[in-house]
């Protein structure tokens, strides 16, 4: 048996995050949301960023409400976010090897689904350059289709589920 076949049997779907994984938005985001708290409080972002990453929109917009002590509402502070990230993402890149992989296991058959953090129309606008690369994936699902956030398991199993 060869090495393709071998793989074929051994991985029948792959479920890939989003952010950071497939596409390089962090850096953006903490662009984004560096920008409004130097602005509001001149605060460094930085301090917190280990406690953004993977989060939902409105849990990020809590821990830096919370943490800088700004006098902003979690949905005004998401609004401005967003703005941002609209210029920011129309450039934004596929991380180094992902598009290979993600062909390769296109052409072995295996699913592909994925499991983001993103709202929908964030995950609209990052998808929007890559129609190439998103089209070898057969499930998305995002922030707005489950009810808990990351790390909690929902989103990777109702992925699974929906790749059957």
């Amino acid at each position: 048996m060869n090495a393709d076949a071998k793989t074929k049997q051994a991985v029948h779907g792959v479920i890939w995050d989003m952010d950071g994984t497939l596409l390089d938005t962090e850096p953006m985001y903490l662009e984004a949301e560096g920008a409004i708290v130097s602005r509001l409080c001149g605060g460094d972002i930085s301090e917190i960023t280990h406690r953004l990453l993977g989060t939902t929109a409105m849990d990020s917009a809590s821990i830096v409400i919370s943490h800088f002590k700004l006098n902003l509402t979690p949905d005004k502070y998401l609004a401005e976010r967003f703005d941002r990230l609209c210029a920011l993402m129309q450039s934004v890149q596929i991380m180094p090897g992902v598009e290979s992989l993600v062909k390769r296991f296109a052409e072995l058959g295996i699913v592909q689904g994925i499991a983001t953090s993103s709202p929908r129309n964030l995950l609209e606008l990052k998808k929007a350059p890559h129609d190439s690369l998103f089209s070898h994936f057969s499930v998305i699902v995002c922030a707005d289709d489950v009810s808990k956030g990351k790390p909690d398991p929902e989103i990777f199993v109702t992925t699974a589920e929906r790749m059957k």
